[in-house]
């Protein structure tokens, strides 16, 4: 009965090649390693990382870009380049949302969560234009109103 499934016994014994600690890659075709590197802010410092440091992003797709952040932030201000595209407050209710500058323009929206402080750039359409490097500005204020900026 093994010899009817020809695909299912290739898979599984891929799979238990995968699990062993000298997995060669051409036997695992999905495998994805992150690393993660924690810094230590002082109390009144904030610190923001971006869940991804590339994104591959496919034409005419929906992409969605979050940054996180160790507390809840005041304001999120979205650029590529030299330009500012969007900007959020930190308690903000639902999203704010911009046409990108350009010929080829595209929506972009953001939006933020509060359960683990995120700020989250939103295209609803990749386009060549949008290919680029995007910077998120976290703000929060700390006693005294002066704004520390990441």
């Amino acid at each position: 009965k093994g010899l009817d499934h020809p695909k299912r016994i290739k898979r599984q014994t891929r799979d238990r090649r995968c699990k062993a600690d000298d997995c060669e890659k051409e036997l695992c075709d999905n495998n994805s390693v992150q690393t993660v590197k924690i810094e230590v802010v002082d109390e009144d410092e904030i610190g923001a990382m971006g869940a991804q440091d590339v994104y591959f992003a496919n034409m005419e797709h929906e992409v969605s870009l979050t940054v996180r952040s160790n507390e809840q932030f005041t304001n999120c201000k979205i650029s590529k380049g030299r330009d500012d595209i969007v900007e959020i407050a930190g308690d903000a209710r639902g999203d704010e949302c911009v046409d990108m500058p350009g010929r080829r323009a595209g929506r972009v929206c953001a939006d933020v969560t509060r359960g683990v402080p995120s700020c989250i750039l939103r295209i609803a359409s990749m386009t060549a234009n949008m290919e680029g490097v995007w910077t998120f500005t976290i703000q929060r204020e700390v006693t005294g109103g002066r704004p520390r900026t990441l």
